[in-house]
């Protein structure tokens, strides 16, 4: 699959969920698509992904975490009714060396979340109890999978490095000829990455576009 390929299958629910369609261009035209509604809306979308370039540091971290719940999930067989997700908060995931002594802070947080009489942790954000049809229908009750957020650093420097190239596009003679009257930005989160997708993070910065959504190929949200 080419990129140009790729990019047409992340933006193309948004597509049909906000009932656009794509107008024909030539492959190196920018922005990445321009589409347009029967009632004359037409939208220019900038489609970009974001990767965590550091990522090899923090996989040994990753991989105690999954430990860590598997072994949380062996000492609580009444899980097996439900399949949960866990957030965890980013700054415990970007530390490894804090991580390994906090099991058992980290049992006892999870204990409350899971039976109700928590909803605030010093590791845990939130658990979430998934039912069948959600989006980790495909795990075996009783696992526990771990999410945590989109850092606002990476974020908020994807969304800067696209309002720099806005400008650009805005004043090219086929985008003006096109009757562009709105740009979106599409923020693609790739799934290995395994941050969580929600709309609860919002960039910080200026970035001159009309909406910016987030996705991971599959759910999208609007975050501006």
């Amino acid at each position: 699959m080419t990129q140009k390929e790729q990019e047409l299958a992340i933006v193309t629910p948004l597509l049909e969920e906000y009932g656009f369609t794509l107008i024909d261009r030539k492959e190196n035209e920018r922005p990445d698509f321009v589409a347009s509604t029967e009632k004359g809306r037409v939208v220019g979308i900038e489609v970009t992904e974001v990767r965590d370039m550091s990522r090899p540091q923090i996989e040994a971290t990753e991989y105690v975490v999954d430990q860590m719940l598997q072994k949380y999930t062996d000492s609580r067989k009444d899980l097996y009714d439900g399949i949960y997700s866990v957030g965890i908060y980013q700054d415990i995931i970007h530390d490894g060396v804090r991580i390994k002594p906090l099991e058992k802070q980290l049992f006892q947080e999870l204990d409350g979340f899971i039976s109700g009489t928590c909803t605030e942790g010093s590791i845990v954000k939130r658990v979430t109890r998934h039912i069948s049809g959600s989006l980790l229908v495909s795990r075996e009750p009783g696992h526990l999978t771990w999410v945590h957020s989109l850092p606002q650093d990476l974020l908020d420097k994807a969304v800067s490095k696209k309002a720099k190239k806005l400008k650009e596009y805005q004043a090219l003679p086929q985008n003006k000829d096109s009757g562009i009257n709105e740009y979106w930005l599409l923020i693609y989160i790739p799934g290995k990455e395994g941050w969580e997708i929600w709309a609860g993070i919002h960039p910080t910065v200026p970035s001159g576009y009309s909406s910016i959504f987030i996705t991971d190929g599959f759910n999208h949200y609007r975050i501006q």
